[in-house]
């Protein structure tokens, strides 16, 4: 006979230490799809737990009806005016001009960055830019191709990363698997085919992205359809190339690959391999 075990331990709850975290320094959040319900919603709730400071960006009369008309209570989030009607619109349009004119060594053109910077995702995007607010979050109302666009070519990207990728932090019930039940999957929503160069980016991106979020030292597997040569493509091929790119960038990170996915968090398979 054998003695049952005891219950799992509980995994550890993030979404609760993340709000205490926030609750220590609030932020200056800008949310620039201030017309959709949702999002003042959620800028309101935000405001009221106290785990930031968030405004909202558009037009305050189209705001005002969206309110009202989805019935929210409590406290509106504080509006900044989209467009021409933002008090620092035409200080950010020329700045933004002198920055691309730069870049390609020609004259600023402020008509140019006045219709980019009429989109209110690119104008928050160049608040944040000039330090006017600490974080941009969209997307519920805008494509995914602005907010990457405005990210990409307003903000810029960090040094060794050669486009923009994403991340999905997916919290389980089982804490055995992952770091205490949480994973970090990612490319999931930007790049559709990366080459081992900008796959090697995204390890190192969303590795940094896991250790901020959940404090701990992150195990990275690089996700195939093979473990260790049960396969032969192409596309192994790059997984094997970007292990080595990683491996030489970033010798810190804690990485393996090729693996399929039962190899890569079932202890038991893993160790077979």
């Amino acid at each position: 006979m054998t003695t049952p075990a005891g219950p799992a331990p509980a995994p550890t709850d993030f979404l609760q230490q993340w709000t205490d975290k926030a609750r220590t320094r609030p932020r200056h959040i800008l949310l620039p799809e201030g017309h959709d319900p949702r999002i003042l919603q959620a800028a309101a709730e935000a405001n009221a737990l106290g785990v930031c400071r968030a405004h909202v960006m558009g037009d305050p009369a189209i705001i005002d009806q969206a309110w009202q008309s989805a019935g929210l209570t409590g406290d509106k989030p504080p509006v900044i005016p989209a467009g021409p009607d933002n008090p620092d619109f035409d200080r950010l349009c020329l700045t933004y001009a002198e920055l691309r004119a730069k870049d390609g060594d020609r004259a600023p053109n402020t008509k140019a960055a006045a219709r980019l910077l009429g989109h209110p995702v690119f104008l928050a995007a160049m608040m944040l830019k000039t330090g006017q607010t600490e974080a941009v979050v969209a997307g519920a109302a805008s494509t995914t191709a602005d907010v990457i666009r405005a990210a990409k070519y307003i903000i810029g990207l960090s040094d060794g990363v050669a486009d923009v990728s994403s991340s999905f932090v997916m919290l389980g019930r089982q804490p055995q698997f992952g770091y205490e039940g949480a994973f970090v999957f990612a490319d999931c929503g930007a790049t559709i085919e990366p080459d081992a160069e900008v796959l090697a980016g995204i390890v190192i991106a969303s590795a940094r992205t896991a250790e901020g979020l959940l404090g701990c030292r992150p195990a990275v597997a690089l996700l195939s359809f093979s473990t260790h040569g049960s396969a032969s493509h192409p596309r192994i091929d790059k997984i094997r190339h970007t292990l080595a790119l990683v491996r030489e960038r970033a010798p810190g990170i804690l990485i393996d690959g090729e693996l399929q996915v039962d190899a890569a968090i079932i202890p038991e398979v893993a160790a077979r391999i």
